[in-house]
């Protein structure tokens, strides 16, 4: 085990021992360079604000309670505020002092009994920062989305749709709850502004949930098509004509789960022998065309289109099976370098609609997760993408670089964290515009130098460092955040609580 990989997970582990503190509008010290004159706008960012809480230590970084931060760049410099989601999970433990729900890798304290036939999970709201038409959510991969005030942070919303996200009531619901899954990727046309999104609901059957909101944020009523079994999926695609989603053939294990014996997480099985399932769900809510894959396992997806000839063109990044995520505190799993079938890789797949095949292709031989493109690319060819990444001849499970992938070159720029680190980069385009990498990308990480949580804002084009500003105190990267230009309205957030 080498020193740098060891200095890394015991960084990576520092910035997860938890937030503390609740901060608003604290000015963030300068550690390197300096802010650049044009940076104007805010960045949300979403992800686990701590892994223990209540004496029990979370078994997943998926298992964390929701935590967002606010970065504000304006004439008064960079100003940061953070918040934990008040859901009402999070209240009732913090009234209780113990945990009171399962979640994704962590049963409740009391072993078989206190957890079987206990269908509900704990909404962490801890995935991704969203915004639409000026509305901020905090999002979770099975439950509601809450509203947020984008200057505060305080949570004002448990946002049902005007009721289009809770399920009919029927004796199952009476028991599991009505509400509907809303995963934590929904995809914005940017020609028309609508909202699309997908939710996997479990049952007497599985299903397929697929939502659609207009501008106004008005929903209409879902799609529902059945399943053969529930499936692990976290992202869809959008083109002109299509919802993309990607069944791999990773499921999970509801009756052992329903019975206590297994979390959702220890219960999912991946089976690489079967085929990924490609749905085609058409917009208009016409019948999903279903086609085979070969077996991988995709958590994000980068963006699709459709070309000239009609076919589906879906860019991902897949993996040859299910990637092991050890907790921060595990720092020996994490200095050590993981399976090379666990790595994913940027690929394209080709889906014909008419003559119902699929071709994929490895475009980048570069381990890499946490996508970034231009929200205005999406249903469109794209040319840039961001993402982090580790190094393909040493690779470790702790990912240290920030990449740009040019997918008309075939290039890859490369910027070094390594022992420190950098979470998902968000791109901020300049007022200017440009050919698509014109702006500045920001991420969250840790400055091994100074041994403090930092975030970095990088020029997008060749990665190299534009300012490095100091965080009041280590914070977890997180998962998925968003950059708004423009300010956000809390007046204008809807009232619709359940």
């Amino acid at each position: 085990m080498s020193s740098l990989r060891r200095a890394t997970a015991e960084n990576w582990a520092r910035a997860h021992r938890g937030v503390e503190a609740e901060r608003s509008d604290v000015a963030l010290e300068v550690l390197r360079g300096a802010l650049p004159a044009g940076l104007r706008g805010t960045l949300y960012r979403c992800g686990p604000g701590r892994i223990e809480a209540h004496g029990t230590q979370y078994g997943h970084l998926f298992d964390g309670d929701g935590h967002v931060c606010s970065f504000r760049f304006d004439d008064r410099g960079a100003r940061m505020s953070n918040r934990y989601v008040r859901t009402r999970e999070f209240l009732a433990e913090q009234r209780a002092g113990r945990l009171l729900y399962r979640s994704f890798a962590t049963p409740k304290p009391g072993g078989i009994r206190a957890n079987a036939f206990d269908p509900i999970f704990k909404n962490a709201a801890n995935t991704s920062a969203f915004v639409h038409e000026r509305r901020l959510y905090a999002l979770w991969e099975m439950g509601l989305p809450h509203a947020l005030d984008p200057d505060t942070l305080e949570t004002l919303a448990r946002d049902d749709f005007s009721q289009r996200l809770l399920a009919r009531e029927d004796p199952w619901t009476r028991v599991a709850g009505r509400e509907l899954p809303f995963s934590a990727h929904p995809r914005v046309d940017p020609a028309t502004g609508e909202l699309f999104n997908f939710g996997l609901v479990n049952g007497p059957a599985q299903r397929l949930v697929l939502y659609r909101a207009g501008r106004d944020g008005v929903m209409r009523e879902p799609e529902q098509h059945p399943l053969d079994a529930l499936h692990f999926v976290h992202d869809f695609s959008l083109t002109a004509r299509f919802r993309v989603l990607l069944l791999c053939p990773a499921r999970f294990g509801v009756a052992r789960t329903m019975l206590g014996l297994d979390t959702p997480l220890s219960g999912m099985r991946f089976d690489g022998t079967r085929p990924t399932r490609v749905w085609l769900c058409p917009r208009d809510g016409s019948k999903p065309l279903v086609l085979d894959a070969p077996a991988g396992f995709v958590f994000h997806h980068v963006n699709a289109y459709e070309d000239e000839g009609g076919r589906v063109v879906l860019h991902a990044l897949r993996s040859d099976a299910l990637p092991v995520m050890p907790i921060p505190r595990d720092v020996l799993a994490n200095s050590v370098a993981p399976p090379r079938a666990e790595l994913p890789y940027y690929c394209e797949m080709v889906i014909d609609p008419l003559r119902r095949t699929v071709r994929s292709e490895r475009r980048f031989d570069v381990p890499c997760e946490l996508p970034f493109v231009q929200g205005e690319r999406m249903t469109r060819a794209h040319r840039f993408v961001w993402a982090t990444a580790t190094d393909p001849a040493r690779p470790q499970r702790v990912f240290t670089r920030i990449v740009k992938l040019d997918v008309s070159e075939r290039s890859v720029t490369v910027r070094e964290f390594g022992p420190g680190y950098a979470g998902e980069p968000v791109f901020a385009a300049r007022d200017d515009g440009g050919r698509g990498d014109d702006g500045w990308l920001l991420a969250m990480g840790y400055d091994h130098g100074s041994q403090r949580g930092a975030l970095e804002v990088m020029d997008a084009r060749t990665l190299e460092n534009v300012c490095t500003l100091a965080l009041p105190e280590p914070v977890p990267p997180g998962f998925h955040g968003a950059w708004v230009s423009a300010p956000c309205v809390a007046s204008e957030a809807p009232a619709r609580a359940s």
